[in-house]
């Protein structure tokens, strides 16, 4: 196997990647006027560029039923405390509209049974909207989070799992009638969120450890894998966990972690 470098991007313009219908895409900002994102086919050349909110991160996907048509939404956080996060929209024809000033910091978004799901971390709640080809159907409906600084989910079985980083906890929305019905303890400042089919697995980006939660039982195991554990992957029967922390200079260090799996 042999590597090859696809785009030719500043690093530190580049906030989020993800391979959407066998194309890469990449989320660009400087967090103030530049705000992009990119399209790279699977030869490594341009296709799309496409002008978004204030620091795009988070793709999310839905495709019609009834025919080809497609959206791709894009997450802008925004500026943290400005409350200018938004949501872009780009049609399989490349056509962008917006939703603006959804809330402070959009934080993550998933799209689940014809439904767009983002939380948005800084003003402490989730806002849910039906999708349909003319695009979101407007307010949508809001779930207060109780201050508790919502980050990432997974949706299991029409409950959505999110992590909080003040509560430091999984909590559990029902998505028929729209209440939190429960809250799993974690370790510190819950991060990144995945499920393996029976287990929830929790990166604790404030310690050092993983949380391994039975989606039935609620039951919680700890595991340690080293410092600042922050995003996960499940891969041929393994979790990847890539991990960045500090010292107490505040300089930047990396790690990755895994584990395999029974």
């Amino acid at each position: 196997n042999s590597l090859k470098r696809i785009g030719n991007f500043q690093q530190s313009f580049v906030y989020h990647i993800e391979i959407i219908n066998n194309q890469v895409w990449f989320a660009l900002t400087d967090h103030q006027s530049m705000n992009q994102v990119k399209v790279i086919d699977e030869n490594g050349n341009l296709g799309a560029t496409y002008e978004v909110g204030i620091s795009p991160g988070d793709f999310a996907v839905w495709e019609s039923n009834t025919s080809n048509f497609s959206w791709v939404f894009v997450a802008n956080e925004g500026n943290f405390g400005a409350s200018n996060g938004s949501i872009s929209m780009i049609d399989n024809l490349g056509n962008v509209t917006s939703i603006e000033e959804i809330g402070d910091v959009v934080q993550s978004i998933t799209v689940y049974d014809n439904k767009l799901i983002a939380i948005v971390n800084n003003s402490h709640k989730i806002k849910l909207y039906d999708i349909s080809e003319d695009g979101l159907s407007l307010p949508g409906i809001e779930i207060s989070t109780e201050y508790s600084s919502p980050r990432e989910m997974v949706v299991v079985n029409d409950k959505l799992y999110f992590t909080n980083w003040e509560t430091s906890d999984v909590k559990v929305l029902n998505l028929f009638n729209y209440k939190i019905e429960s809250s799993i303890q974690t370790g510190a400042m819950p991060e990144g969120i995945i499920v393996d089919g029976s287990n929830l697995w929790i990166a604790n980006s404030g310690s050092t450890t993983l949380s391994k939660i039975d989606i039935n039982s609620h039951s919680v195991e700890t595991i340690e894998v080293g410092d600042g554990p922050q995003s996960l992957l499940k891969h041929n029967g393994s979790i990847f966990i890539s991990r960045r922390y500090y010292d107490s200079l505040w300089n930047e260090f990396y790690g990755t972690s895994k584990i395999i799996l029974d």
